[in-house]
């Protein structure tokens, strides 16, 4: 298995501890992100390298220029980390998701958090798509 390092120094203690807990419950309950090995909690976190790009770096930045069903997988794994992992992730951009052999994975849950109600989380689960990225990620 090859490793990505993610570089953390620009964090708390604290925040890289919630990251790694949350991507760890989210690998355990869904299986949609990459496994994490290892951390010295101050500068690095190793993980599973799924060995693939994101999707901005495949398909670039423009919503509508990503395929429907990465779209639909995406909208899916964001009302369950919502619905059955108690996690908001809002950080919702195409350089958070993976795709690998048609099954699209998330990553970056730097600035998850257990649920706490958003405004865009609820317009798109009202809406029951995505039809435009989060503005406050700009």
């Amino acid at each position: 298995m090859k490793i990505f390092r993610k570089d953390v120094s620009d964090r708390s203690e604290k925040e890289i501890r919630n990251e790694i807990e949350l991507q760890n419950i989210v690998y355990k309950r869904l299986n949609c992100t990459p496994k994490i090995i290892a951390t010295d909690y101050k500068t690095y976190i190793d993980m599973e390298d799924l060995e693939e790009m994101c999707i901005a770096d495949m398909y670039g930045e423009d919503i509508n220029a990503i395929p429907n069903y990465i779209r639909e997988q995406i909208y899916k794994i964001i009302i369950d980390l919502y619905l059955e992992c108690n996690i908001e992730y809002t950080d919702i951009t195409p350089y958070n998701f993976i795709e690998k052999d048609s099954t699209v994975y998330i990553i970056d849950f730097g600035d998850a958090k257990l649920v706490e109600k958003n405004w865009f989380l609820k317009e798109v689960f009202l809406n029951k798509r995505i039809h435009e990225w989060n503005s406050d990620f700009k």
